[in-house]
């Protein structure tokens, strides 16, 4: 009996042994999946703070950027707003041989005051000129405007600085050699419309005060200088005079001639080139009124069709 009692009691202890063990291992396989599942919460926390700091770094680059942005435009501003002024330091003091010819780059308006909504007192058309008056000019000053002479060489006007280009013409000898007779008859030539610069274009008009036309205008300067030309040939006529040249060989007193129209049908203009690509005449058809039309100054290419032909009238 004693022996049964004590195999009971042995049987007892390990049945609660093995079951203290069980708990044991339970107790382990939960710690280890409780921390298990610490780490995994720990590296989802750590990859949300990574994708929010990146988060955060993309939205810094896009500030970053959208400053810079903003940086260049000013930047670009600046530049346009410094492009529009200009020192004019090199036009002031220059005596009455030199004549500054503004070139209108576009389609300029003539203001009477500097202000773009005072009254307009004049207006003209890409690669025509308007003489620019530097009597007020003051050194080491930025420009955005310059005075400018709106009816020939008197009435005063003002336009952008930067709608046009500036070019200091000599007229006392146009860049000739004055050794030459030639040459001081081709600077006559030249010289003798500047009076009169400014004054309205008329069909059939011979008077340098009240009305011109382009052949009339040439044929006096010719004739004015002792080159003898008739004194009724018209734009025609005169192209068929001395000898012919390429548009390389101009010199200031020869002549270039316009067609009619874009077809070249016959010669329907005429001007006298003054150098440096300029010329002087009596313009009507993008208006009869300076600075639009009249005895004013030009680019060879200011109208289309451009030149098609060049004489040289006075001789070498």
């Amino acid at each position: 009996m004693k022996k049964s009692l004590r195999l009971t009691a042995l049987l007892l202890a390990a049945v609660i042994a093995l079951a203290s063990a069980g708990e044991c291992v339970m107790a382990s396989t939960a710690a280890g999946a409780t921390k298990a599942s610490a780490e995994k919460s720990s590296e989802d926390a750590v990859e949300t703070e990574e994708t929010e700091t990146t988060a955060e770094g993309e939205d810094v680059e896009e500030d970053d950027s959208a400053e810079e942005e903003e940086t260049t435009k000013a930047a670009k501003k600046k530049k346009k707003t410094v492009k529009k002024k200009g020192n004019l330091d090199r036009y002031i003091g220059l005596d009455e041989k030199y004549m500054v010819l503004a070139t209108a780059k576009r389609y300029v308006r003539v203001y009477r005051k500097m202000d773009k909504s005072s009254r307009v007192v004049g207006a003209f058309r890409k690669n025509n000129c308007i003489i620019m008056n530097t009597e007020s000019l003051k050194e080491g000053r930025q420009y955005k405007w310059i005075k400018v002479y709106s009816k020939g060489k008197s009435g005063i006007g003002y336009i952008p600085l930067s709608w046009v280009s500036l070019r200091i013409i000599d007229t006392e000898t146009f860049g000739l050699d004055t050794s030459s007779e030639k040459n001081r008859q081709r600077i006559k030539i030249c010289q003798y419309g500047l009076p009169y610069v400014g004054t309205r274009f008329k069909m059939g008009g011979k008077s340098l005060t009240q009305g011109i036309d382009c052949s009339t205008f040439a044929r006096q300067a010719f004739r004015n200088a002792g080159v003898m030309v008739s004194s009724s040939a018209t734009a025609w006529r005169l192209s068929n005079y001395g000898k012919a040249i390429s548009r390389s060989e101009l010199k200031p007193g020869d002549m270039l001639f316009y067609p009619h129209n874009a077809h070249n049908l016959g010669i329907g203009h005429c001007a006298i080139y003054i150098g440096r690509g300029f010329l002087i005449n009596s313009s009507g058809h993008q208006g009869s009124i300076y600075p639009r039309g009249g005895i004013r100054f030009s680019r060879i290419d200011y109208r289309y069709p451009s030149a098609c032909k060049f004489r040289n009238i006075v001789g070498n």
